[in-house]
């Protein structure tokens, strides 16, 4: 496909998203941005900037030293713009984790890690009188944002990237925006997800992957029709460039649940190894415990 072509492709993949987020978040008063400085976010805040007079609230959270933190820190000042941080700590976590679990409906490791970091962005949004809390969910799974699709993409094994990412979609679609959907309920919040509207999954999907995800003689890059698009947005270098980091990891929630796990097998089992006691089963059998001890 020609330059041409993609960059047709990229305008008219702006003319959607924009289309969307009007539609989805013009009438909305009460709405704020989960910012992690990245991509998605970077591309959602440009966009939702031409729907106010007045900057959206910009919510980053994580421990002190989160990657997600910095990134946003970063981002905001390079757009003149301010950002709600709301840090957590291994306490924090604890004696949130009950709540937690019971309000995303779920002792999944994965979807307790991601709901940890929304936990706290939602109550946060709470005390800052938001009501519905934008999210960039979908982006990694529409347009091949995960570091595993690499593997894939350089032994050019490139029908099995595709079905992976229609079965990442797939799994965030019925499993994880429920129980992150379930969370934010819990906390009267509501969640948008303007990258899973029918019309960007549609156009997604009707895409070449090497529009996505494609190698190249310095590496293989991921999401390379949104990097292009944040590009054309005049978004910052350092934004258009931007590695992908999980919200789990970006804010240090998975790294707090695995020292929760640790604690709780070494008091009970001294002799486990620290990767023992953090194993994914040990984590899950944990998280088990809390659910339990809750109720």
């Amino acid at each position: 496909m020609t330059a041409n072509a993609f960059a047709t492709n990229t305008r008219k993949l702006k003319t959607l998203l924009s289309n969307v987020v009007t539609q989805q978040l013009v009438s909305v008063e009460n709405k704020a941005l989960l910012f992690s400085g990245g991509l998605d976010s970077s591309i959602l805040l440009a966009l939702l900037s031409s729907l106010n007079s007045t900057p959206i609230p910009l919510i980053v959270v994580g421990t002190t030293s989160a990657k997600d933190i910095q990134a946003a820190s970063r981002a905001a000042t390079a757009l003149r713009l301010q950002v709600e941080i709301k840090t957590f700590t291994l306490d924090n976590v604890r004696r949130a984790l009950p709540t937690i679990i019971n309000a995303a409906n779920s002792t999944d490791v994965l979807q307790v890690s991601l709901a940890i970091p929304l936990h706290f962005a939602v109550k946060r949004a709470q005390k800052l009188g938001v009501t519905t809390l934008v999210v960039g969910q979908g982006a990694d799974e529409l347009f091949g944002g995960y570091a595993r699709y690499e593997r894939l993409v350089l032994k050019e094994e490139m029908q099995l990237v595709i079905a992976e990412m229609e079965e990442d979609l797939k799994t965030l679609e019925r499993v994880t925006l429920p129980c992150q959907q379930s969370l934010a309920k819990f906390h009267g919040t509501q969640l948008v997800a303007p990258f899973l509207a029918p019309d960007i999954v549609a156009y997604s999907q009707s895409l070449p992957i090497h529009q996505k995800i494609v190698s190249t003689d310095s590496g293989v890059i991921r999401k390379l029709i949104l990097r292009n698009l944040a590009k054309d947005l005049k978004l910052p270098e350092f934004i258009v460039k931007s590695p992908k980091r999980a919200l789990q990891y970006g804010s240090g929630a998975r790294r707090i649940l695995d020292k929760l796990s640790t604690q709780f097998w070494q008091q009970r089992e001294p002799s486990l190894s620290n990767r023992e006691a953090r194993s994914h089963t040990n984590i899950h059998r944990f998280l088990c415990q809390v659910q339990e001890s809750a109720v």
